[in-house]
């Protein structure tokens, strides 16, 4: 149907969504120039414009070209034929050429392969040969070009295949001149070679008047009719030769041939010179059902563009062009080898990046969400993004350097698997360390707390911590030795607290044995006055609590002495500890295990050191209960004392006055002593004064710090109420315009169906009328076809009586004459004079029947050719309008369709807007949630940091 116009090509989806596609080109219907000829610096030009067009394709693509001799309706045949439009490429009436360089349609025309398979199909108008303003050269490269570009090429010429319209096409033999195969042609190529390289090759006669028969009269078909016309002329003359050599190289050349035949398009001379403005019904209904034909005959079996077995894409065949016109301009040949390995080059290059982006997008949509991953997981989902990239880039590479680009692609991608590898690992390190640091802190605080009596206690809380990390913690490599080396920085933590807990347990102590130093020093002070006989034996006591406390002190300064030393060998088995961690990741289990032995080991110590603390306590307690029995015995003997002094006070007394100087000087030495006490008792109450103080500032810096926090609480409570509200408030007008949506949706959707409904029903009422009209045609048709035969028939039954009466009649003119002849011979005069006046009425008679007969043999032949000629036009009418009916119906189904698609197009869209407002509801959902959780951990560090602040 002539009157069905292109539909829009869709340009096919890539591979792989959103790789390797396209350029974006907006397509217009108009032509566009491809290669133009600077005529001021004398070389080829290629238009970019056109160069996006061709880039913006996909394969399978076809290129039909068309060439033929200037001014004999190249652009005209590509309108009307393969863009079935009245105008496009331009025509015109004059003996100027219209068509300069090579140009190509704005849009690609759909097509199918031999095989069925969708086509894009590229038009190409090429500038007519023999114009009065170009030189043979310049026509031998237009049409190199052409024949180089096309996958299906067409030759126009107009009359018939004769003698000039191949010598017309004496540019195929410098095909050879303007186009090699091989990068080094040193030596001819055998003309066959070029078949595989070169196009289909269709010869449309134009104007053909000429009946398809052979010598016998048989008809033949037009592809005969070009076979026969390049069979070899007979002679051995040098232009007989010349003639061959065309004839030969045009079968050389182009293996898969054909021809098609077209008559004038009209009889009237004035419309030949306007064809473009000219209707398809004021065009000769047998030219158009031949366009017809040929124009499914073109697009409907059209052949891929190839290249050394490849089907060619729109960047490669830009690129294919590029490198042609370049070579024409750099002045070499065009080289088909050379074209190749250039457009392998650039798409082995596009290739390789294409599939590292493969790469990359399928590792980041596998792992987006879940980064860090396990080691195993993060290979597995390696090994499926390396298999699509390298099945992608063997899909699309090509060329002989196809293996290099694929080594090289492989090594890229394993140096990008590593770094990925790092970060995966740095990640996991991070976020384990998070996990465990915040996970650690209520142990850390139990620990400061004291709530852990034993180190036993304090392990066992760790193994839980352990479990609880392995059941909830971060997913990632090496977990279980991030988890070790923790475990181990915090026991031997750990550890430095329970000893810094000892030795301050060991100081207590030993405050509390100066107290009792103190507490008995007083009472001996107290004894001094009244007791000089005991004052040696009490200095002598005092002088043994000494020695005791010297003692205690270097006791003490041993246990330090032996708490440095195990910090020590713990520092030291800390370090190798964090050596053998570091090492593990990359070491076997048997490393791991060794590691994990030398923990126990440290653990062991630690419980050694525990036992060894434990009994240095006993010996503490041991020595604490002899000191108290020391006191015990010095009280007895002290209140034995008090008793010996009553009894010798009356000696005492007497003694007195003698001991007075003594007791004076005691006294005085005493009191100096006392004073000493009292000036360090000042100075340790002015200390208690001052931390006293200090407790009070940090008492009301606590305070303040517990205001701001409950206002900083309130505050965001009463912020985490507002966002809550707003989210129901957006939660709810979300909901309402999602039901506004949803009824619109509904609604359009119902509208939609009943007018489907309605379409369709129009359309099957449509189809039932026009087969009617069809039946009703095709009976009119039949009809009319059977009167005619009837008539025919007659008209022949009539030639048949009339031939006999002719006969009859001859014959008896003849026997009329030879009795006239014997009467004549045999009578006399007179009675010669009567026969020959009754021949005469005879013969006038004769005449007088023959002409009436005549006359009603002619009326009766133009009556019947009267009806013959209206059956006829009648027979055209119905067929016309049978036509049209047929158009009109098919532009009706069009718009029709077109109906329908603007409904599926509204309904994809608000389905498209209900899902993009229901995304954007769920992702300011997730940030209001994020926003609550962040602003809750902040509280919850502030809370953490103000606490730890008052523990301080």
């Amino acid at each position: 149907n002539m009157q069905d116009t292109n539909s829009d090509i869709s340009r096919p989806d890539t591979p792989v969504s959103g790789l390797s596609s396209p350029e974006h080109f907006d397509y217009i219907e108009e032509p566009i120039e491809l290669i133009t000829y600077n005529t001021q610096d004398l070389s080829f030009q290629v238009n970019p414009q056109a160069l996006a067009f061709l880039r913006s394709l996909q394969s399978p693509l076809a290129v039909v070209g068309v060439a033929g001799m200037y001014r004999t309706g190249k652009s005209y045949f590509l309108n009307r034929v393969l863009l079935n439009k009245p105008s496009g490429f331009g025509v015109g009436p004059t003996v100027n050429p219209c068509t300069k360089g090579i140009w190509v349609w704005g849009k690609p025309v759909q097509g199918t392969t031999a095989e069925g398979q969708n086509c894009s199909v590229i038009v190409l108008d090429s500038e007519g040969i023999g114009a009065l303003d170009e030189d043979s050269d310049h026509d031998s490269r237009i049409f190199a070009f052409a024949v180089l570009i096309s996958s299906f090429f067409v030759y126009n010429s107009v009359g018939a295949i004769d003698e000039n319209a191949l010598q017309n096409l004496s540019l195929v033999v410098n095909l050879t001149k303007h186009i090699h195969i091989k990068s080094q042609q040193n030596e001819e190529v055998d003309s066959e070679d070029y078949a595989a390289y070169f196009p289909s090759f269709l010869w449309v006669v134009r104007d053909f008047a000429l009946q398809l028969v052979d010598s016998d009269g048989e008809m033949i078909s037009p592809k005969d009719y070009l076979e026969r016309a390049l069979q070899p002329q007979k002679g051995f003359s040098d232009t007989v030769e010349d003639k061959n050599r065309i004839r030969r190289l045009l079968k050389d050349f182009f293996k898969d041939r054909d021809c098609f035949t077209l008559v004038r398009p009209t009889t009237k001379e004035e419309d030949l010179q306007n064809l473009e403005n000219l209707e398809l019904d004021d065009l000769r209904l047998e030219f158009v059902e031949q366009i017809v034909q040929l124009r499914k005959r073109i697009i409907g079996r059209v052949k891929p563009k190839t290249l050394n077995g490849r089907l060619l894409n729109g960047d490669m065949l830009a690129n294919l062009v590029e490198a042609y016109v370049s070579a024409i301009n750099s002045g070499a040949v065009p080289n088909i080898e050379s074209a190749w390995t250039y457009i392998c080059k650039n798409e082995c290059s596009k290739a390789f990046e294409d599939s590292q982006d493969i790469y990359e997008r399928i590792l980041s949509s596998s792992i987006s969400h879940r980064f860090p991953i396990n080691e195993d997981e993060l290979k597995l989902f390696h090994k499926e993004a390396k298999e699509a990239a390298l099945e992608h880039f063997k899909h699309k590479g090509v060329g002989d350097n196809k293996e290099n680009y694929l080594k090289d692609l492989k090594e890229r991608l394993s140096e990008k698997f590593l770094g990925l590898r790092s970060d995966n690992e740095a990640e996991a390190q991070r976020l384990c360390n998070t996990f465990l640091n915040e996970n650690y802190s209520v142990i850390e605080k139990k620990l400061k707390a004291g709530e852990f009596t034993k180190f036993v206690e304090f392990e066992k809380e760790m193994r839980v911590f352990e479990r609880y990390f392995m059941e909830h913690g971060p997913q990632g490599p090496y977990r279980r030795e991030i988890l070790l080396e923790f475990c181990h920085s915090k026991m031997a933590s750990a550890g430095d607290y329970f000893l810094t807990h000892v030795s301050n347990e060991l100081e207590l102590q030993q405050q509390m044995s100066q107290e009792s130093v103190s507490r008995l020093e007083n009472e001996l002070r107290e004894l001094k006055e009244d007791s000089l006989r005991e004052k040696d034996e009490l200095s002598r006591k005092m002088t043994s609590v000494e020695s005791e406390r010297t003692e205690l002190a270097a006791k003490e300064q041993s246990l330090r002495e032996q708490v440095n030393t195990l910090k020590q060998e713990r520092d030291q088995i800390e370090k190798e500890m964090r050596a053998s961690a570091k090492t593990a990741r990359s070491e076997s289990a048997k490393e791991i295990e060794q590691a994990n032995s030398k923990a126990w080991e440290f653990e062991e110590k630690m419980k050694e050191l525990e036992r060894q603390l434990s009994s240095k306590q006993s010996e503490l307690e041991e020595q604490n209960e002899l000191h108290e029995q020391k006191v015990k015995y010095l009280e007895k003997t002290l209140e034995e004392t008090r008793k010996r002094e009553r009894e010798y006070m009356n000696e005492l007394k007497s003694q007195k006055k003698e001991h007075t100087d003594s007791v004076k000087d005691l006294h005085s030495r005493y009191d100096s002593q006392i004073k000493n006490f009292q000036t360090r008792l000042e100075s340790e109450n002015e200390r208690i004064t001052e931390l006293e103080r200090q407790l009070e500032e940090k008492e009301a810096i606590y305070d303040r710090d517990s205001s701001k926090w409950e206002e900083a609480e309130l505050k965001y409570k009463s912020m985490v109420e507002d966002l809550t509200q707003q989210i129901e408030t957006f939660k709810q007008k979300l909901e309402r315009k999602e039901s506004e949506l949803k009824k619109k949706l509904a609604e359009q959707s119902k509208e939609t169906k009943n007018s489907t409904g309605k379409l369709q029903k129009k359309v099957e009422d449509l189809e039932t009328k026009l087969k009617e009209r069809e039946e009703t045609l095709s009976k009119k048709v039949n009809e009319l076809q059977s009167e005619n035969a009837v008539l025919t028939q007659n008209l022949d039954f009539s030639n048949t009586q009339l031939d006999e009466i002719k006969k009859q009649l001859e014959n008896e003119r003849r026997n009329h004459e030879s009795m006239m002849n014997s009467i004549q011979s045999a009578s006399s005069d007179s009675a010669k004079q009567e026969a020959a006046k009754e021949f005469e009425k005879f013969q006038q008679k004769y005449f007088e029947d023959l002409k009436r007969m005549e006359e009603d043999y002619e009326a009766q032949k133009k009556s019947y050719i009267s009806q013959i000629e209206e059956l006829m036009q009648k027979n055209n009418d119905l067929e016309l309008k049978l036509k049209l009916e047929n158009n009109e119906t098919a532009q009706e189904n069009k718009k029709l369709s077109e109906s329908l698609e603007v409904l599926t197009t509204e309904k994809t869209r608000l389905q498209e807007q209900l899902d993009h407002l229901q995304n954007n509801y769920n992702s300011l959902t997730k940030e209001a949630e994020d926003k609550l959780r962040k602003k809750s951990q902040n509280s919850r560090k502030t809370t953490r940091r103000s606490q730890h602040s008052q523990l301080c």
